[in-house]
């Protein structure tokens, strides 16, 4: 199951996530370089975690589906993900440099989840 989680319902999905887990595995950093996330994610082998989170970083992904497929596969059978972020309004993204943001509408988010292998989406 993915949840995709508007910036502002971000606060309640992390906290009931780290109620029911409190072991923190692996953390990166976006920033316009990149999200370090390929060194972390190489090191493990398929079927590696049960759950998974990403906040404000499909923004910097210069290729989303190959970060999402890559997060697919390290997510167990049956394991979640929550991706949280700002979906694209005019309004966000004038104010952030378009050569290292980019933004995408909820839609766009779906596809790009169904793309990579999740099925099951709850907003």
């Amino acid at each position: 199951m993915v949840r995709l989680i508007r910036s502002s319902a971000f606060g309640d999905a992390m906290n009931e996530i780290m109620a029911a887990d409190l072991k923190a595995v692996a953390c990166t950093v976006a920033v316009p370089g990149g999200t370090g996330m390929d060194k972390v994610m190489a090191k493990y082998p398929d079927r590696s975690f049960d759950k998974a989170y990403t906040i404000h970083t499909i923004y910097f992904w210069d290729d989303p589906n190959r970060h999402l497929r890559e997060l697919a596969r390290v997510l167990k059978d049956g394991g979640r993900m929550v991706l949280g972020f700002h979906a694209k309004q005019e309004s966000i993204a004038a104010v952030f440099p378009a050569s290292v943001y980019s933004f995408y509408t909820m839609d766009e988010v779906r596809l790009l989840l169904h793309q990579s292998g999740f099925e099951d989406l709850r907003v």
